[in-house]
């Protein structure tokens, strides 16, 4: 059941993406894949930046892989986030949009590295 749950989120994901005129990948993982593991369930450019962004249902907590992957992705520049809702995709696409510097964007970076959320990248 948790895994159609999830798999709507991310089709709404992706439906929000496409309709804010990103370009979003679904990656399909699993233990019997040859891509490497922890590789977020959405990869998205929007706007110019690359966004990894990992889909979780409530109470749902990121492999260390995928905390590992996602550090990764900011580490390299990019924004990267574990989302349970699609309006969480929305903030982070909002958040994007507004951000006037890559000064901005660095802080913002940083700080949701220091915070003990699961997202990176995303809105306070």
């Amino acid at each position: 059941m948790a895994r159609q749950a999830e798999g709507r989120l991310v089709k709404a994901a992706l439906a929000l993406i496409r309709g804010r005129g990103g370009r979003p990948f679904k990656i399909q993982g699993g233990m019997d894949s040859y891509q490497e593991v922890g590789i977020p369930d959405i990869l998205c450019c929007y706007r110019g930046m690359f966004l990894g962004l990992e889909a979780k249902q409530p109470g749902e907590k990121l492999s260390p892989k995928q905390q590992l992957v996602l550090d990764e992705i900011v580490a390299a520049g990019g924004l990267a986030q574990a989302f349970t809702t699609v309006e969480e995709v929305a903030d982070l696409l909002t958040y994007v949009e507004e951000w006037s510097s890559i000064e901005d964007l660095a802080s913002y970076t940083d700080r949701s590295r220091r915070s003990n959320s699961r997202s990176f990248g995303g809105p306070d």
